[in-house]
């Protein structure tokens, strides 16, 4: 996708888009020494001000309650949670809003949950063990990745639910709404755009996704992110690398 409509051609598609938020895991045979890479953009207005209180907020928890995990934050100022941000485990985490009507206020919020996660976790299994031992307080996809394991993980959200999407789930294989395929799983990659897979947490969407007015973007995202990959993948093995 880069190479053949250039990155001024990708951004001026992008500029378009009114809604942004994005995320993606990718990893193994995709990636330079197979390390894993983990992309996230904010979806937030330019136009607001936020851009000129961004920071990097590193945290050295205190170790007298047993091991805890240094970690940054990326994030503005005046927010003491993590919008995004990776651990010195080699934990990294993020966010992109999922629109539900099944919300509650029991629970930890979503950015302090990063944080803890970032504080307390070792690898994976540790991390997800830790994810279902704190409560979903509304809709969110959360990414949360391994620098130990090498994997990254989608992880669809409500009050009510959470399901989770390692890379070549069957569930996106098998999507369709309206008549209409819109699932197209790769191996050693998974990414989100604004829309979810999982039935039970579509089931409770706002709009309906990923086909409507409100969402249209989403699906264009998606795509754009699936093409790369091919792309990626067809000029040669373990191509993706920081740049």
């Amino acid at each position: 996708m880069l190479h053949s409509i250039g990155v001024d051609g990708l951004l001026a598609g992008l500029e378009k888009l009114t809604h942004s938020c994005s995320s993606f895991g990718v990893w193994g045979s995709r990636t330079k020494d197979k390390d894993l890479w983990v992309g996230r953009n904010l979806d937030w207005a330019s136009n607001t001000g936020l851009s000129k209180n961004k920071l990097l907020t590193v945290v050295h928890p205190p170790k007298s309650e047993g091991t805890k995990y240094a970690h940054v934050n990326v994030a503005y100022a005046g927010l003491w949670g993590a919008l995004t941000g990776m651990s010195e485990a080699g934990i990294v985490g993020t966010e992109i809003g999922l629109d539900t009507r099944a919300e509650t206020w029991l629970g930890l919020a979503w950015v302090m949950r990063l944080r803890y996660i970032f504080e307390n976790a070792e690898d994976l299994p540790r991390a997800m063990t830790l994810w279902d031992y704190t409560n979903n307080t509304m809709g969110i996809m959360h990414g949360i990745g391994s620098s130990a394991t090498g994997k990254y993980v989608i992880i669809e959200t409500n009050s009510l639910r959470s399901a989770y999407y390692l890379d070549n789930d069957v569930r996106q294989v098998n999507a369709h709404m309206n008549g209409t395929h819109y699932g197209y799983p790769l191996k050693d990659a998974v990414w989100r755009t604004g829309h979810a897979f999982d039935p039970e947490i579509m089931r409770y969407a706002f709009h309906p996704y990923p086909v409507g007015d409100v969402e249209e973007g989403s699906m264009t995202r998606y795509m754009l992110t699936y093409n790369a990959f091919k792309e990626y993948e067809a000029q040669a093995p373990n191509y993706i690398d920081a740049l």
